[in-house]
C-alpha cells in the first residue's frame, strides 16, 4: 500500500495523537460473561486449540493463528459476529455467520495475514480522516478573526469564539485520527518482533516517534488557540489572564506537516517492506502492563467476542479474554478473566445467589435460606498468561466462618472455582489464596458476610412503658410494640425468623393486665377493627423487625401490633420477647390518668378524634411460611 501525500498529511495529524496511546492503550469493550441470551437465542463462546475441542485462554508461544467456537440453541434466522479486537482494540477481523437456525456451533479462525491487512486499513482510514482535518485547520489558520478584549470574552457569539469552536474541533479529531495511526504503528512493530526485518522494524519506529511528535505540535496549537483558564485558590493571589496568540499556534503549522509527513513517508517504506509470505509470523505475546515507575496497570489481552446482528449492526456482545505464550509460575490473582487490570489485582470473587450481599449461618432456623457462595480467582503468570494445571487452595479466616469445597482446586485456564459453606455463627470474614513463593508471593482475598441468628433484641418506643386508659387519645390508651432483632454482628435476622411475644404477671403484681392486639381494615367498607391476639402471640420478621402485623388476612390491610390495657385493673406487666432462644423482658404499667379537661368536651373530642373501633376476638392464624412466599401484607 502506498500513502500519498494528502494521506501523509493525514498521518501527521494522526501522529499527533499518537504519544497519548503508547502510554494507554485504545478502551475495548468491557468482557462480558462467556454464556448468554439474546432474544431467544443461547450463545456460547471460547477460543480453543487447533483440534477444535478443548478451551483455552492462552495459546502457545509462537502461534500464528487462532479460532473461536461459537455454540448456539434456539436459533430462528438469526445471524451472528465474530470479531476478534488486539491489544490496542483494532478490530482485525470481523466475521458474520450465515441465518442461524436451531443449534450448532461454528468455528471461525484469525490468522496473521489479518492482523496484517486490518492494520493497513486502519492507516489508509485513519490518514484519510487526518488529512482532511488538517487542510481544514491550515484553512482555519489563512482566516483568524481578531482576539476579544478582555479575555475571556463574555459573549460566546463574537466572531473568535466561533473560529474557535470550529478549529478546536478540527484539531481534536485530527489528534484522534493521528492516534490511530500511532496505535497501528506500534502494533505492527509488535508483530514483526518476531522476524528478522531490521529495516521494517526502523520504519514502523520512525513512523510512531514522528506521529508523537506531530502530537506534542498540535497539542502546543491548541494551547495557544485557548490558553487554560487560571485556577484561583483560597487565599491566594489571582494569576494573570493569559490570552490566545492564534498566530503562534498557526505559525507551527510547518513543524505539524514535517513531522505528518516524515511519519507518513515512514508507513509507506514500511508498507513496502512487508513481504508476501507472512508464514514465519506470529502472533505478538501477551504481555502485563505497566507504567514508567513499573507498578502494574493490567493484561494486555486478546479479545473475541460474538453479537447478534440486529438493525444492520452489532448488538451487545459477549466476550472472551485470551492471550499468546507459555505461562510460567503463578505470579498474579484476579477476580476473573475479564477483571485483570490494577483494580482486580489481588481480589477474588465471592458471589452470593439470587444477587445476595451475604449468607446465612447453619444454625439460623428459617428454611429456604442461602448458606454458601461461590468464590472464584483468575490466575496468571507475571506475563498474564493464564496457569493451567496444578491446584490451590483457599483459605477462611476466622476458621468456623465458613468451609471451602473442595479444599483443594485444581487451575483450569487460569481459573479455580468452590463453594464457600457457611458455619454455624455470624461472621465478617475473608477468603485468601497464596500463589508463588519467596519474594514472588502473592496473596488475593475478598470478603464475606454470615448472617447469623439473633443475638440482639430491642424493644422501640417511649421508655416510660405506660399505658393510659384514660388518655384522651387512642394511641395514648395503647403501646406499640416495635422489637429490632440483630444478629452477633448487628445485621439484620433473615426474614421470617419467629419472635415471640408474650404477656406475663409481674412478681410483684395480684392481677396479669394486657393484652396484644392490631387493627385491620376491610379494603372494601373501610371499616376498622380491632383484633385481640391474646397474651401470645408468633410473628415472623421482615428486615428485621415486626413492623408491621403479617400476615395480613385477605381483604385487609393490617397495622402493628400493641399492647392494651385488656380487661383486668390497673397494674403493672410484663412483656417478653424471645427469638432463637435468646429472651428479653420489659416492665409496663397501665394507669387511669383522666384528662384535664371537663369530661364533656372529652368525650366529644375522642368520638371526633377517632371513632371506636369494633372490637373482635378472633384470632389469627398467622402462616409466616406462605406469606413470605406470596408477598402479602407487604
Amino acid at each position: 500500500m502506498r500513502i500519498r501525500f494528502a494521506t501523509m498529511a493525514a498521518v501527521l495529524c494522526s501522529a499527533a495523537l499518537s504519544s497519548l496511546t503508547l502510554a494507554a492503550p485504545a478502551q475495548r469493550p468491557a468482557p462480558a460473561d462467556q454464556e448468554g441470551t439474546d432474544q431467544g437465542i443461547e450463545i456460547a463462546l471460547s477460543m480453543v486449540q487447533a483440534d477444535g475441542v478443548t478451551p483455552t485462554r492462552s495459546y502457545p508461544g509462537g502461534s500464528s493463528s487462532a479460532q473461536a467456537k461459537v455454540s448456539y440453541s434456539g436459533a430462528g434466522n438469526q445471524k451472528l459476529v465474530v470479531r476478534f479486537i488486539d491489544f490496542s482494540g483494532i478490530t482485525v477481523k470481523r466475521f458474520e455467520t450465515a441465518a442461524l437456525n436451531g443449534s450448532g456451533s461454528q468455528l471461525v479462525a484469525v490468522s496473521v495475514s489479518d492482523f496484517v491487512d486490518a492494520y493497513k486499513k486502519e492507516v489508509e482510514t485513519a490518514s484519510a480522516l487526518a488529512m482532511q482535518n488538517l487542510v481544514a485547520l491550515q484553512s482555519s489558520c489563512a482566516k483568524v478573526p481578531a482576539v476579544p478584549d478582555p479575555w475571556p470574552p463574555r459573549s460566546p457569539d463574537n466572531p473568535y469564539s466561533i473560529w474557535l469552536k470550529e478549529t478546536l474541533t478540527q484539531l481534536e479529531t485530527a489528534r484522534t485520527s493521528t492516534a490511530s495511526v500511532t496505535r497501528t504503528s506500534q502494533a505492527m512493530i509488535a508483530m514483526a518482533a518476531g522476524v528478522n526485518l531490521p529495516g521494517l522494524t526502523s520504519q514502523l519506529t520512525t513512523a510512531r516517534n514522528r506521529a508523537a511528535a506531530l502530537d506534542g505540535v498540535l497539542l502546543e496549537m491548541g494551547q495557544k488557540f485557548q490558553p487554560p483558564q487560571p485556577q484561583v485558590g483560597s487565599g491566594t493571589p489571582t494569576p494573570p489572564v493569559v490570552k490566545p496568540t492564534p498566530a503562534e499556534g498557526c505559525a507551527l503549522m510547518p513543524a505539524a506537516q514535517a513531522h505528518g509527513l516524515a511519519a507518513a513517508e515512514a508507513w509507506t517504506a514500511a508498507q513496502a517492506l512487508v513481504p508476501t509470505d507472512l508464514s514465519g509470523w506470529q502472533l505478538p505475546r501477551s504481555s502485563a502492563q505497566v507504567d514508567a515507575k513499573g507498578r502494574f496497570i493490567g493484561c494486555l489481552q486478546y479479545i473475541t467476542d460474538v453479537s447478534r446482528v440486529s438493525g444492520g449492526s452489532d448488538s451487545a456482545s459477549l466476550s472472551y479474554p485470551w492471550g499468546v505464550g507459555d505461562p510460567g509460575e503463578p505470579a498474579l490473582v484476579f477476580p476473573g478473566p475479564g477483571e485483570a487490570d490494577a483494580t482486580g489485582l489481588g481480589l477474588l470473587s465471592v458471589a452470593y445467589g439470587g444477587g445476595a450481599s451475604s449468607m446465612y449461618a447453619q444454625s439460623v432456623k428459617v428454611a429456604g435460606l442461602n448458606r454458601e457462595a461461590t468464590v472464584s480467582a483468575y490466575v496468571t503468570d507475571a506475563s498474564c498468561l493464564a496457569i493451567h494445571g496444578g491446584s490451590i487452595n483457599f483459605k477462611v479466616d476466622p476458621a468456623g466462618a465458613a468451609t471451602v469445597s473442595p479444599a483443594s482446586v485444581p487451575l483450569s485456564n487460569g481459573e479455580a472455582e468452590a463453594k464457600l459453606i457457611s458455619g454455624n455463627d455470624a461472621a465478617d470474614g475473608k477468603v485468601s489464596l497464596t500463589v508463588g513463593s519467596g519474594a514472588n508471593q502473592r496473596t488475593a482475598q475478598s470478603n464475606f458476610r454470615v448472617i447469623g441468628p439473633a443475638k440482639l433484641i430491642e424493644v422501640k418506643g417511649d421508655p416510660a412503658r405506660v399505658i393510659n386508659r384514660g388518655a384522651l387519645r387512642v394511641e395514648d390508651r395503647r403501646y406499640p410494640v416495635s422489637v429490632f432483632v440483630t444478629d452477633a454482628n448487628g445485621q439484620r435476622v433473615a426474614d421470617g425468623t419467629m419472635i415471640t411475644f408474650d404477656v406475663v404477671k409481674d412478681p410483684g403484681e395480684i392481677v396479669e393486665p394486657g393484652l396484644l392486639a392490631y387493627d385491620r381494615v376491610n379494603i372494601q367498607t373501610s371499616e376498622r377493627e380491632t383484633v385481640e391476639l391474646g397474651k401470645t402471640v408468633d410473628l415472623p420478621t421482615y428486615n428485621g423487625s415486626n413492623a408491621r402485623f403479617f400476615p395480613c388476612e385477605q381483604g385487609f390491610s393490617c397495622e402493628g401490633i400493641y399492647l392494651t390495657s385488656g380487661k383486668g385493673p390497673n397494674g403493672r406487666f410484663i412483656l417478653r420477647v424471645t427469638v432463637d432462644s435468646m429472651t428479653k423482658t420489659e416492665k409496663f404499667a397501665v394507669v387511669n390518668h383522666p384528662s384535664i379537661f371537663m369530661p364533656q368536651v372529652l368525650k366529644i373530642a375522642d368520638v371526633k378524634a377517632t371513632p371506636s373501633p369494633r372490637i373482635t376476638t378472633e384470632p389469627p392464624r398467622p402462616t409466616p411460611r406462605s406469606f413470605f412466599r406470596d408477598g402479602a401484607g407487604r
